[in-house]
C-alpha cells in the first residue's frame, strides 16, 4: 500500500491492516484515495510524527462535533476501539 510506505519515510507507522466493516458503503479504491490524499499533505508539510498526530487529531473533533451530540459518545467509543486494535 503506497500510503504506508509514504509513512515510513516520515517515521511515522500505522499498521497495514485497517480495521473496516464487513460491509461498507465505501469503496476500498475511494478510502485509499482519501487516505492517500491525507497523507500526501502530512508528507509535502514534513509533519514530524507528533505534529501529525496532532492534526490528525484536531480533525478527528471536528469530524466528532459535527455527530449529533446523543450519538457521539458511541462513535468516540467505536473509534478509539478501533484504534486500539489497530496498533
Amino acid at each position: 500500500m503506497q500510503a504506508f510506505d509514504k509513512l515510513e519515510k516520515l517515521n511515522l507507522s500505522l499498521t497495514k491492516t485497517l480495521i473496516m466493516p464487513i460491509v461498507s458503503k465505501y469503496s476500498n479504491e475511494r478510502v485509499e484515495k482519501i487516505i492517500q490524499d491525507l497523507l500526501d499533505v502530512l508528507i509535502k508539510e514534513e509533519t514530524t510524527p507528533d505534529l501529525a498526530l496532532m492534526c490528525l487529531g484536531n480533525a478527528v473533533t471536528h469530524v466528532v462535533s459535527q455527530v449529533p451530540e446523543s450519538k457521539r459518545t458511541a462513535v468516540v467509543d467505536n473509534f478509539t476501539s478501533a484504534l486500539k486494535k489497530s496498533v
